[in-house]
């Protein structure tokens, strides 16, 4: 139907962008998690918990505004439901998913994003 998003052009679109990246998933993944710590001045602690997102990974790289980018995912929960690893006991100050887009040419952070993990836990 009309508007419908077509998954062979996102999956064309993610496949040019990897084949432009200059820099591994794992390169990305660290400048991003050091955009955030720096960003939202996280504690070293802080920064050891954050979670990568890996179910996300296949739509992980776009072009936004005109740049080919790798959309980091990380989740941070300081303190985690022993049964549900992505559930907050006690939502701290900082916990809750940060994405990052990192230009997979220039390494350069086009943008941060932080969605608190309180939504609905108080």
């Amino acid at each position: 139907s009309p508007g419908t998003p077509d998954a062979e052009a996102f999956e064309r679109e993610a496949q040019e962008v990897r084949t432009q990246s200059r820099y591994s998933r794992e390169e990305m993944r660290w400048m991003a998690r050091d955009a955030v710590v720096q960003q939202y001045r996280l504690t070293r602690e802080q920064a050891d918990m954050l979670i990568f997102d890996e179910e996300n990974e296949a739509a992980s790289y776009k072009i936004i505004d005109g740049n080919p980018c790798y959309i980091c995912c990380m989740f941070l929960i300081q303190h985690p439901d022993p049964d549900n690893p992505f559930g907050l006991t006690e939502p701290e100050e900082k916990d809750g998913t940060y994405y990052v887009d990192v230009n997979v040419v220039t390494g350069v952070i086009e943008d941060t994003d932080y969605l608190t993990g309180a939504g609905g836990n108080g």
